[in-house]
């Protein structure tokens, strides 16, 4: 790549990272075992930390979960010893008091790895609650423009 890099590279090499790390609801084994019979969805009860490592590298090292206030208090912490190996996914369910949030829209869920191989990992439950919204807008964020007769 020759010249300015454009403001979608990082997010682009980010997305298509052979090692891939997000937060996933997760449906416990002891809820699936008791709610789960043919034909019924269950309902995904705890949150997990995903990672994919799709490199011929093994990763070994761990994961500092912290749910902190937007002004950078530490409401509580999980660390997590992991091995991911290589083409496969590992996962860590997250801890009740560190998934229990006070204040969603002034809390969020930091994860750090200890090591290099994979990107921080930041959640924010204010954005997924408002992002999967089934409300419709009063007024319409575009308005057609009315075309010229002759």
């Amino acid at each position: 790549m020759t010249g300015i890099a454009s403001s979608s590279a990082s997010p682009l090499r980010d997305f298509f990272a052979p090692r891939l790390a997000s937060i996933q609801p997760e449906v416990s084994e002891a809820y699936r075992a008791e709610y789960s019979w043919a034909g019924m969805p269950v309902i995904a009860a705890q949150l997990a930390l995903v990672m994919v490592n799709d490199t011929r590298r093994a990763w070994e090292g761990q994961w500092g979960v912290e749910r902190r206030r937007l002004d950078g208090t530490v409401l509580a912490t999980q660390i997590a010893r992991v091995t991911d190996r290589q083409g496969e996914q590992a996962q860590v369910v997250l801890e009740a008091a560190v998934v229990t949030f006070c204040g969603p829209a002034q809390e969020i869920l930091v994860f750090s790895p200890d090591r290099p191989g994979f990107a921080r990992v930041i959640y924010n439950l204010a954005r997924v609650v408002a992002g999967s919204s089934s409300k419709t807008l009063s007024k319409p964020l575009l308005r057609p423009r009315s075309a010229a007769t002759d």
